[in-house]
């Protein structure tokens, strides 16, 4: 009999369906925090020229470069900034201009403009769109060519100053004009420039003395040389006095 039992109850489970007979539930209550990622329109910025070049101007002057979209077109707007270094590397300078670029469309290209006010090097750097790359920690920058600026304009001269006080043909023109002999005059000639000559202007004129005047001083002249001769010692006259020779005084005596 119970064998007969076990064997029924068996084959009851078997043919028939079945069910649960403990049904056990668990309940788990939480928060999962996910995050926030933006998605890149595709687009791609590239600086086409790539060769270094030399403004020729003195600041203020506008420098430009041109960059492309080589993806697809941007959905926004994105950075660019200019930098400056006296001499060297402008990536090691400072930033002097700050701006912002438009949307390009796919395959298009625009140009960048900053105005500057000192001689020197410049470049570009450009940001790509958020995302770039699927890169979202990142911003990915890319730099420009560099443009020098020189100011080759000298200070204006002032008035009066020989703007080339030494060069070679104004010596030449000096040593023409210093070696040119003069012409040659007759004798005859020069006694007539001698004469022809003028009074020096320099020398003031004198006045005209009145004939009184000049007899009065004739007269005192004459006074003033007497006096000078009266008050000059009296020449000792020479009288040479000869002595009689010893026939002389014979031939009185006889």
């Amino acid at each position: 009999m119970a064998i007969w039992y076990a064997t029924t109850i068996t084959t009851s489970f078997i043919d028939g369906s079945t069910g649960a007979y403990f049904n056990d539930q668990d309940h788990v209550t939480g928060v999962i925090t996910a995050g926030t990622w933006s998605i890149w329109d595709k687009s791609s910025l590239t600086f086409p020229d790539k060769e270094d070049r030399t403004v020729s101007a003195c600041s203020p002057v506008d420098i430009s470069v041109r960059i492309m979209n080589t993806g697809s077109t941007m959905e926004g707007n994105t950075e660019f900034a200019v930098y400056y270094a006296d001499a060297g590397n402008p990536k090691d300078g400072s930033s002097v201009f700050h701006g912002d670029i438009e949307p390009i469309k796919e395959a298009e290209t625009t140009t960048l403009q900053a105005n500057i006010n000192q001689s020197g090097n410049y470049k570009f750097k450009a940001l790509q769109r958020p995302g770039h790359s699927n890169k979202e920690d990142i911003r990915q920058e890319l730099w420009s060519e560099t443009i020098t600026v020189k100011c080759d304009q000298k200070e204006p001269e002032k008035a009066g100053d020989d703007p080339n006080p030494d060069t070679p043909g104004k010596k030449e023109k000096d040593n023409q004009e210093v070696n040119v002999p003069a012409p040659t005059t007759k004798p005859n000639e020069k006694n007539n420039e001698e004469k022809a000559t003028p009074k020096e202007e320099d020398e003031p004129e004198q006045p005209a003395v009145p004939a009184e005047l000049e007899m009065k001083t004739e007269e005192q002249a004459e006074v003033e040389a007497a006096s000078e001769q009266s008050q000059e010692p009296p020449k000792k006259e020479e009288t040479a006095e000869s002595t009689p020779s010893p026939a002389e005084t014979t031939s009185t005596q006889e």
